[in-house]
């Protein structure tokens, strides 16, 4: 666990709890026990109730219910598959961030594309989780695809999280090499892009139209998004060092 998930702090224990807060658990309790069934999908009227009250603990079966229907081709969805793709990014805009954000990177393995696409809709882009992404799980492209995703608001230890992600891209392991080739009366340098193609040694890309692939293994794309990145995170920087404004 990094230091920085140790500015978390769960909600307050309620002194009191209203009626309405009592049913509405009651009903949690009810949809999770149902929703544990693969055929149950939640109607509209119970995604909005869901989505009002807040409903946390079943961000997990929900998660399941979207990944799903988004995995299931248009022609055979249902109206209920319909509904988890439109709703389940509402019900994670609505309970608070750290519970929306364990919620969606709990699964980044069964449609990255899918995964992409939620965390866009909710604008759920957290550096620290997409640093685990990148260290942990391997999964550098698709945390390279989130990485113009905003937040809603960035603290200090968010821009703090955000250099460590940069970081963490700009020292990816080589995948290609820079070697010498020799001939019978001359040799030269190349570079040996991670999929094999042979190239002039000044070159950052491959040349191969269809690879472009750096020694990184990035493309063009994907290292101007790094750029742009960093270009972001210094413009956050030099935001939160201004003066407070009293």
């Amino acid at each position: 666990m990094d230091n920085e998930d140790l500015n978390y702090m769960p909600p307050a224990t309620p002194a009191s709890v209203t009626a309405d807060e009592l049913n509405a658990e009651c009903l949690r309790r009810r949809y999770g026990a149902l929703l544990e069934k693969a055929e149950v999908f939640p109607s509209e009227a119970n995604w909005q109730f869901i989505i009002e009250h807040r409903m946390e603990g079943l961000g997990y079966l929900l998660l399941r219910k979207y990944l799903v229907s988004k995995l299931m081709p248009d022609d055979k969805r249902s109206i209920y598959h319909n509904q988890a793709v439109r709703f389940f990014p509402e019900y994670l805009k609505a309970v608070r961030r750290p519970y929306a954000v364990e919620v969606a990177y709990s699964d980044i393995e069964s449609s990255p594309e899918a995964f992409v696409e939620l965390v866009r809709a909710a604008g759920l882009f957290d550096a620290r989780q997409l640093r685990r992404m990148v260290e942990e799980r391997g999964a550098v492209e698709t945390a390279i695809d989130l990485l113009d995703v905003y937040q809603p608001e960035y603290t200090a230890s968010d821009a703090r999280a955000m250099r460590a992600l940069l970081g963490a891209l700009r020292s990816l392991p080589k995948l290609g090499r820079v070697e010498e080739r020799r001939g019978i009366f001359s040799h030269e340098m190349r570079y040996y892009c991670p999929a094999g193609h042979s190239n002039p040694s000044g070159e950052p890309f491959c040349t191969h139209d269809d690879c472009r692939l750096n020694i990184y293994g990035l493309t063009p794309e994907q290292a101007k998004a790094i750029d742009d990145y960093e270009e972001r995170l210094d413009a956050l920087e030099s935001l939160l060092r201004r003066p407070s404004q009293q």
